[in-house]
């Protein structure tokens, strides 16, 4: 009898990806010198894109979701503000939130295009262009990698596949320090497809976090 693979439901994937990334900012805020933990941290951006096409493909309504991650762009952008500038407006960079919802618009115009759409076109580059003008954490570079994840399934051997890609945008984009976020889609690979709980406070829990973090951080700070 074959033994059971061993998986990684969604919450779990999701909190190795708020781990690791915890492990980013400790080395961004706390600890500038340990590169290490900065090359940690490259592990969590993946998994979120990853889970951005994810949510797009199982909502039952994209604009509440946007919504979602709009609103906690709001909410996160002072906490963010104040852990990596020292200030509580600072107009010059913005938090991942914003990435991972022009991301959100990207896909879902590329799913309209598909749809018979004549304006998909713009909206991925209206998206692409809002994400590099804007300076969102990881910019264009971090909306190329949300619409990677939504065409993953498509590809064969999607996962390897997936990293030579996502390796790729990080050159073309010329984010070589990215790299390392390839080695993610090993675990993506082990994606049970499956969540291991239904809670909405667990759901919303995982979207605080990312400000709640950065908040203890600065007062760590």
């Amino acid at each position: 009898m074959e033994a059971a693979r061993f998986r990684l439901s969604r919450e779990q994937l999701k909190g190795i990806a708020m781990l690791t990334m915890l492990i980013d900012h400790i080395g961004a805020v706390l600890l500038p010198g340990a590169l290490v933990l900065r090359g940690i941290g490259r592990l969590s951006f993946p998994i979120f894109c990853f889970f951005i096409a994810q949510g797009y493909a199982h909502t039952r309504s994209v604009p509440k979701y946007l919504a979602r991650l709009l609103i906690f762009g709001v909410l996160s952008e002072v906490p963010f503000d104040l852990a990596f500038y020292s200030q509580p407006f600072y107009w010059g960079y913005q938090n991942v939130m914003w990435t991972l919802a022009l991301g959100l618009v990207a896909i879902w115009c590329a799913d309209l295009g598909e749809r018979g759409s004549r304006l998909w076109l713009l909206g991925v580059l209206g998206a692409l262009l809002a994400a590099y003008f804007g300076r969102t954490d990881y910019g264009a570079f971090g909306v190329s990698a949300v619409l990677l994840c939504h065409y993953l399934p498509r590809l064969p051997h999607r996962y390897a596949f997936g990293a030579l890609l996502f390796a790729a945008l990080c050159i073309v984009h010329n984010n070589l320090v990215e790299l390392l976020g390839s080695l993610s889609f090993a675990l993506l690979a082990l994606y049970s497809g499956e969540k291991a709980s239904h809670s909405r406070v667990l759901r919303y829990a995982f979207y605080a976090f990312y400000p709640l973090h950065l908040l203890a951080l600065w007062a760590i700070a």
